[in-house]
């Protein structure tokens, strides 16, 4: 009879078995090498795939801002609507049309003239520029 496998029979055979055998062994160093190979493509791959879907969406985004911006375009096309656009932006009139500003009762007569607020600070302009900034950079806190 050949050499069949046999179970352990005695006491001293179960504690020199091993459930590792050296195939076993072997197999498993395949697959860690394996998986440690295919790590770095894996990832690449998922990070490529994200990257283009983000692009995609940004294309998306984009074409529909240029479809948006090709409507307002024909808008500006429309005589009527350059008018319009100009009666309402601009205060123009046709000829012949009396235009009325109402006033606020309540502003001085420098926001009149002007049509802003009027600056009453003797203080030269980089130097309220220069506060301002310092003001922007101040913490919210303080």
């Amino acid at each position: 009879m050949a050499d069949s496998p046999r179970p352990p029979a005695a006491r001293n055979d179960l504690a020199n078995y091993s459930p590792f055998t050296s195939r076993a062994l072997v197999l498993g160093g395949i697959l860690a090498v394996l998986v440690v190979l295919y790590a770095v493509p894996v990832r690449e791959y998922v990070q490529q795939r994200s990257q283009i879907a983000a692009l995609q969406a940004d294309k998306a985004r984009t074409s529909a801002h240029i479809t948006e911006l090709s409507k307002r375009l024909e808008q500006w096309k429309d005589p009527a609507f350059v008018s319009a656009q100009a009666r309402q932006r601009l205060q123009y009139v046709m000829p012949g049309e009396v235009s009325y500003v109402v006033l606020d009762p309540n502003s001085t007569p420098a926001q009149i003239a002007t049509g802003r607020a009027a600056n009453t600070s003797s203080t030269a302009w980089y130097t309220l520029l220069w506060q301002s900034v310092q003001v922007a950079d101040a913490p919210v806190g303080k």
